[in-house]
């Protein structure tokens, strides 16, 4: 593979809301060594497979037939495809259930070897990846990789990052508090709103003192999407938007529009319901933080993934990727 001047890399996020895949094809140029990275496919698939997790410490039957099918038809994507090279990594619902190793096994049926990461493993993809698409946030930031399951929170440090998570994601805080919801006030919610602070001051007590925030994961790119009014999803514009806390007020009322449920239910799809929750827990992280605003990044673990499996195959680090988006 590594002699292969042309070549598909597939990454597969396969998180506790979202199944992610992308393709890219690498060409390397002989002279420079240095590879041309094209993206081919880019797909989202809303599998939940989280649902109910907390409670029964399971993938239900439902969940897994929706992963099962969001794979069948990955698989679809790329078999035929030329000189392919697929890997793909599993985070908190994977971590937690425990029937994840039925999981695996019927994956890997497809073709699938799924590696489960730890939430370490996790951070170091997410880091890789907002350095190689947000160079200049990269060094000084504090980064929050906010997914379905699970929240960690990674400091660059000139000896290597600095990691700590919790079990607080946006599926999980929605079914523990099916009432957090607009149209009421972001701070109403005591019960919710004592546990959410609770997680997050234990989980981010290294924090103090960071001057500014970078927020990965669906929510953050979600509340992006909607608080720059843009038509369709434009990754170009959703990369490094700025997100103060007005404008976060402001997406939270707009979900209790009821005449605008219908259309953003067919922009955000199942994501609409967990959505306020990651509202709820990205506010209260600027209030614990005292910052005024996040930037959002839309590369984190996966893309991170794509550069790890370059370096890992290539040798060499790509220079190029603020201008790729998968």
């Amino acid at each position: 593979m590594t002699n292969t001047s042309a070549f598909n890399i597939a990454v597969l996020d396969l998180g506790t809301q979202t199944f992610r895949m992308a393709v890219l094809s690498v060409k390397t140029d002989p002279l420079t060594c240095e590879p041309g990275i094209t993206p081919v496919v880019s797909l989202l698939r809303h599998v939940r497979l989280g649902e109910n997790l907390v409670k029964t410490g399971r993938i239900s039957h439902e969940a897994f037939q929706r992963g099962m099918n969001a794979l069948k038809e990955f698989h679809e994507v790329i078999r035929p495809m030329p000189f392919i090279l697929c890997r793909a990594v599993g985070t908190q619902a994977l971590r937690r259930a425990q029937n994840a190793q039925a999981f695996l096994d019927a994956a890997l049926e497809l073709g699938f070897e799924i590696r489960i990461l730890t939430h370490e493993q996790e951070a170091e993809l997410t880091a890789l990846g907002v350095r190689h698409s947000l160079p200049h946030l990269y060094d000084g930031c504090a980064i929050m990789d906010l997914g379905g399951g699970s929240v960690e929170f990674i400091v660059p440090r000139s000896k290597g990052l600095q990691v700590t998570a919790a079990a607080l994601g946006c599926v999980g805080l929605l079914e523990a508090f099916p009432g957090l919801k607009p149209p009421h006030h972001l701070a109403v919610g005591k019960a919710a709103s004592d546990h959410v602070r609770h997680v997050l001051a234990r989980a981010c007590g290294h924090l103090q003192g960071i001057q500014a925030l970078v927020a990965v994961g669906g929510a953050a790119t979600s509340v992006a999407f909607l608080a720059s009014g843009l038509e369709k999803y434009d990754a170009a514009q959703i990369r490094g938007f700025k997100i103060p806390r007005d404008l976060l007020t402001n997406v939270w009322h707009q979900l209790a529009d009821l005449p605008q449920q219908k259309k953003l239910e067919k922009i955000l799809g199942n994501r609409l319901d967990i959505l306020p929750a990651g509202i709820f827990i990205l506010s209260h992280t600027l209030d614990l933080l005292n910052l005024d605003q996040f930037v959002v990044s839309d590369s984190g673990l996966l893309f991170g993934l794509f550069i790890k499996v370059i370096k890992e195959h290539l040798h060499v680090e790509p220079s190029h990727t603020t201008g790729i988006y998968i």
